[in-house]
């Protein structure tokens, strides 16, 4: 009879075992949105996404008063890039956050000109279309939760490193005539950058602060003419600010103003000769339109300037697949 008793009790407990570690181990964790995921993927999870960043040369340009100018260039040209980019990201604990990014880019510069040659009274056609593509980039790094995001808080502070290597060509390449070669799709340059981010839920809304640096190492380049040259990028730094909503159970929107401020760029030629550009600095907004189902992701973002410094207004178009395994 005590034995029979002892087997009910234990039948009894089996359940609600269960649904301690299903309340511990929630099934729809892979089913966390933007807004309301933890800044690093839980132990064991492993995200993949692809995305496409879209841009063409501004002809608008901010001077050093901020004032908004309309640029013009003797020459007709249009430029474009066009980056994909592959990451993965894998959570080694709840806390500490692996990834890894690498980029492939592809660039077109086109350039129209006639050119009225006076002796012979004949006008030369000097267009040209200058392409380049191939590996841009590769980002590494981790993200640690120095204050997590669990047990009833909604909010965290998570701090992340990363490093960048450049791949590809630096400098022009397959040079075959004075308009037939390829154009650089790498900058050179190796860099390292520390972000520090706060993130706050209230759901349906979350909220985001961050302060990013990024150091530039020196590199070799050479220029248009082929003189070589070391080129030392001016760091950066910036500072973001986001508020992310839901406009329904699987559709949200985020919203972010980034304030970016580069250092002075300067190149020193072997001659001794020394050139520096201006540092400047850009404040634009980025908003993304995110769509969740199931585990899949897309968005479908746009990035605008709002205001700027010795720089260009170029604007970007992002569109972003991912899935959570």
């Amino acid at each position: 009879m005590k034995t029979a008793i002892i087997f009910i009790l234990l039948c009894a407990a089996f359940p609600l075992l269960a649904q301690t570690e299903r309340q511990i181990l929630p099934a729809d964790m892979k089913q966390m949105t933007v807004v309301t995921e933890p800044a690093t993927l839980p132990q064991g999870f492993f995200r993949a996404g692809e995305s496409v960043a879209y841009n063409r040369f501004s002809y608008i340009w901010f001077d050093e008063n901020r004032k908004k100018k309309d640029f013009y260039t003797v020459e007709n040209n249009w430029f474009l890039n066009i980056t994909s980019r592959t990451r993965l990201e894998y959570g080694l604990t709840d806390r500490l956050q692996v990834h890894a990014s690498i980029a492939y880019l592809f660039k077109q510069y086109q350039t129209g000109a006639l050119e009225h040659g006076a002796q012979t009274d004949t006008v030369y056609d000097m267009s040209a279309i200058h392409r380049g593509h191939g590996m841009n980039s590769i980002h590494t790094g981790m993200s640690f939760q120095f204050i997590p995001q669990r047990d009833g808080r909604q909010s965290s502070l998570t701090g992340t490193v990363d490093l960048l290597i450049p791949v590809g060509h630096k400098n022009l390449n397959h040079i075959k005539g004075f308009h037939d070669y390829r154009l650089p799709t790498s900058d050179g340059y190796f860099a390292t950058q520390i972000d520090l981010a706060y993130k706050k839920i209230s759901y349906p809304f979350s909220w985001t602060a961050e302060a990013a640096y990024t150091h530039n190492f020196p590199c070799t380049l050479a220029d248009n003419s082929f003189q070589e040259l070391v080129n030392k990028v001016g760091d950066v730094l910036e500072l973001r600010s986001g508020l992310n909503f839901h406009l329904n159970e699987w559709i949200a929107l985020t919203n972010k103003l980034t304030f970016r401020s580069a250092a002075r760029t300067t190149s020193t030629y072997a001659t001794g000769e020394v050139k520096e550009y201006m540092k400047n600095d850009i404040l634009y907004y980025t908003g993304y339109l995110v769509f969740h189902v199931g585990r899949c992701r897309i968005s479908e973002g746009v990035q605008a300037t709002v205001t700027a410094k010795n720089r260009r207004a170029d604007n970007l178009f992002y569109l972003t697949v991912e899935y959570l395994f």
